[in-house]
């Protein structure tokens, strides 16, 4: 048989394109030879994407909503805290109420002013009147001004007996009553009253204690008398008293001059004469 040909290595559309190719392929490389440089290639430039604008408003965040409820015990806590408040301020009020109230009780020969105490109950007591008592007390309770009207006229009165008793009278008890009138006295006019009682009973002791060193006629005694006179003009608030101050205080120092020109040397001598 006969053995067919073989096709061609290369095959082309035409005849000029084989040779063309068969050429290269026949072609001899120097591997040892330079390689010639490849130029550069310049990358090429990549576009930056435009960044959006956006006019709309700014995205925030939901705030966080606390979705726990309250335990059942704080509330109880936070009522019991308010009753006691509520409690405090009703026991606070009842103690006000409580300290403005005045009872009069007759007790030991005695009239007994109690006073409420600061609390909702109870009293203290503020004096004992001794002597006094009342008769059929028109209501169990009393305001302070209509207690203590009662405890500054009963000194007063008892300044009065002393001032009435036989014997003279006794002008230290006397300013001690009055003074304690003039403490308890529930309006401004009537301390002033018991305070122009007290000036007038501070007078006359100042000008007996001058009439009683004027008596005794020694310079030292008569000089003591003008210092009461001084003084007593601090409590001399009518007119009369000041007039008997001035005529108490012009004797008083015609014995002082007479008594130091009798004692002075030029009189001893007998110049004078």
């Amino acid at each position: 048989m006969k053995i067919p040909a073989a096709p061609p290595f290369v095959t082309g559309y035409d005849e000029d394109e084989t040779k063309r190719i068969r050429a290269l392929l026949f072609n001899q490389f120097d591997l040892k030879g330079e390689i010639p440089a490849e130029e550069p290639r310049k990358p090429e430039p990549v576009e930056k994407p435009m960044p959006e604008v956006f006019t709309g408003p700014k995205y925030e965040p939901p705030d966080r909503v606390l979705t726990t409820r309250p335990h059942p015990m704080a509330k109880a806590i936070k009522g019991g805290l308010y009753g006691l408040a509520l409690l405090i301020a009703i026991l606070i009020a009842a103690s006000f109420s409580n300290r403005g109230k005045f009872y009069l009780e007759n007790a030991d020969g005695a009239l007994h002013v109690l006073r409420g105490k600061f609390a909702p109950t109870g009293t203290e007591l503020v004096t004992s009147l001794e002597g006094m008592k009342m008769v059929n007390p028109t209501r169990g309770v009393y305001s302070k001004k209509e207690a203590y009207l009662i405890v500054s006229n009963h000194f007063q009165k008892k300044a009065d007996e002393v001032l009435n008793e036989p014997g003279g009278p006794d002008f230290a008890k006397i300013n001690t009553y009055l003074k304690q009138a003039a403490s308890h006295a529930p309006t401004k006019e009537l301390r002033d009253l018991v305070q122009l009682r007290l000036n007038g009973m501070n007078f006359l002791i100042l000008l007996h204690r001058a009439d009683v060193a004027f008596t005794k006629g020694t310079l030292p005694d008569l000089q003591a008398a003008k210092g009461y006179l001084d003084k007593a003009h601090l409590y001399a608030s009518m007119d009369y008293q000041r007039d008997l101050l001035g005529k108490r205080q012009a004797e008083v120092g015609r014995m002082v001059a007479e008594l130091e020109a009798q004692s002075s040397p030029v009189s001893e001598l007998g110049i004078g004469e």
